[in-house]
């Protein structure tokens, strides 16, 4: 039973990392970068606590879309443009639960990318990862797994190798 509960985990975590692993690299590879969304400010578009991914070719933005921009401290906002400032060409962006537009128009050159999809509630998956301990108590746990099949392993070699003879039990008495 213990070995079953232990292949069943083990086989959880594999799976789970991929999963995450895949979420992150394969995008990258095709030119998209994921962000976690941290605020309401794009619901029910975008939700909190979505990984959002942002394409990062260049192209021409539009009143409506969904843009990633660096703000001047390097925080990295998602919202939609909804103007264009004539004299500057700077854009009018806004977040569609928000009242009023965003205070500072954002220069083309402050613009990441435009918004693609996103996965929600992978993004509080992967802000926790970021917590101080956690990934180290995840890494721990992972590696006394795989210590732990390693044992097994072993040691179900080692008792194949031994051959020991098993007594049986008769009428619910165990015989030695």
């Amino acid at each position: 039973m213990a070995k079953k509960i232990f292949h069943i985990t083990a086989s959880v975590i594999t799976w789970v990392t991929l999963l995450l692993a895949a979420a992150l690299v394969v995008p990258k590879l095709a030119g998209y970068c994921p962000y976690v969304v941290l605020s309401g400010s794009m619901e029910p578009s975008v939700k909190t606590g979505s990984l959002a991914y942002v394409s990062t070719a260049k192209g021409t933005w539009q009143v409506g879309s969904i843009i990633a921009y660096k703000l001047s401290d390097g925080t990295a906002v998602i919202h939609r443009i909804a103007g264009i400032d004539e004299e500057t060409g700077d854009y009018i962006t806004k977040g569609d639960s928000n009242e009023a537009a965003d205070g500072t128009p954002v220069p083309e050159e402050s613009i990441l990318g435009l918004y693609v999809f996103s996965i929600p509630g992978v993004g509080y998956f992967l802000q926790g990862l970021r917590a101080p301990l956690l990934l180290p108590v995840c890494g721990l746990i992972c590696a006394l797994l795989a210590l732990n099949l390693a044992d097994y392993a072993f040691c179900e070699n080692k008792m194949k190798d031994k051959q020991i003879p098993r007594q049986g039990v008769k009428g619910g008495i165990l015989n030695v």
